[in-house]
């Protein structure tokens, strides 16, 4: 019953969205945790991260197995939306080794290291084109008056004979009649007379050729809008295939304390490897609830560095549930993040 009510709340927790890989009792930190022989955990780490309104999900299911006395193997998936979607990005195998005889109490060394096998490398650009605007624009169209042969005729005619003057609505021929005349053989030789001559048709004016009609076609054009993305670097970039190493160093500060520092190596397939650090301290109030203090950072300043509060809770022995709220120390860090984690003791 207890198992069946609890169900609720670790769906939730998965549901809140981690690019680092966490620990089990730290939710930025890897710790020195050695499971028994064939016992081990379930543990999924998620986060919501924004910058500069950017939001990003992140989770990170995974097993850790106890093989032998101080040495545990693992692995672990990485799924993100970076504001296109849930996507795979990358499965990661690895191995924790106990560097101090087991013997040694209050103080624990041990090296985790792992690969990550990206699904597909990242670019790390500053923008990405990820929606598209649609513009319009006009276009003109004309369309010119069309003149005929017998129109240009006309106007051509009409042109020549009346430039400069107005033609007359009628008039009359005035000729001298005769043989030579043309007058016929009935025709007096001499003498005038007047025929009567019809005005010429007045000509339809020409079309203008200048008179356009003008259409406007609405074209639309589609334009690539770029968003700017939050740029991953230094030992926090993720989605490249290569080496994860941590050398941990654990210490008890007593019954209830416990303070952990991280040294980080990310060296990737392509290009340059980078180092950073991280430090937490651990008070445990009772056995079901304690809380941390973390930073994480890349040893290169003007990188991203991140501080973390987090509660810790173990409602039963085999769950504990984790939930952090963390700022970024530096600009190229996110602005707030959301911490959360679920391990499932078996």
């Amino acid at each position: 019953m207890t198992r069946i009510l609890l169900i609720p709340i670790i769906v939730l927790a998965l549901a809140t969205s981690a690019r680092a890989h966490h620990g089990l009792d730290f939710l930025l930190l890897q710790d020195a945790t050695f499971p028994q022989p064939l016992s081990g955990s379930f543990f999924n780490n998620s986060e919501w991260t924004r910058e500069r309104a950017l939001d990003e999900y992140a989770t990170e299911p995974g097993l850790h197995l106890g093989v032998l006395p101080g040495l545990a193997v693992g692995g672990m998936a990485h799924f993100a939306d970076m504001g296109d979607g849930w996507a795979y990005s990358s499965t990661t195998p690895y191995v924790v080794i106990n560097l101090l005889p087991v013997e040694i109490k209050g103080v624990r060394v041990a090296l985790w290291t792992g690969y990550e096998f990206a699904s597909e490398e990242e670019t790390h650009s500053a923008t990405r084109p990820s929606k598209t605007k649609t513009r319009t624009t006009s276009r003109k169209t004309s369309t010119k008056a069309v003149t005929t042969p017998a129109a240009a005729a006309i106007a051509s005619s009409t042109s020549s004979s009346t430039k400069g003057k107005s033609a007359p609505s009628a008039s009359r021929s005035r000729h001298t009649g005769g043989t030579t005349g043309g007058g016929g053989p009935d025709a007096p030789t001499t003498g005038t007379h007047d025929h009567p001559v019809a005005a010429p048709a007045a000509a339809a004016p020409a079309p203008r050729q200048d008179d356009e009609a003008q259409q406007v076609v609405v074209e639309p054009v589609i334009i690539p809008i770029a968003e700017p993305v939050h740029i991953h670097e230094g030992i926090h970039r993720h989605g490249q295939s290569g080496l994860h190493s941590r050398l941990i160093i654990e210490a008890d500060l007593g019954k209830h304390d416990k303070i952990v520092a991280n040294l980080i190596n990310f060296t990737p397939e392509h290009g340059k490897g980078a180092w950073g650090y991280g430090v937490g301290l651990r008070h445990a109030f009772h056995h079901d609830f304690a809380m941390s203090v973390e930073a994480v950072g890349d040893f290169d300043a003007s990188l991203e560095h991140q501080a973390l509060v987090a509660a810790h809770w173990s409602p039963v022995d085999w769950l504990a549930l984790k939930v952090g709220v963390g700022i970024g120390i530096t600009p190229e860090a996110s602005d707030v993040a959301v911490h959360t984690g679920i391990v499932w003791r078996f």
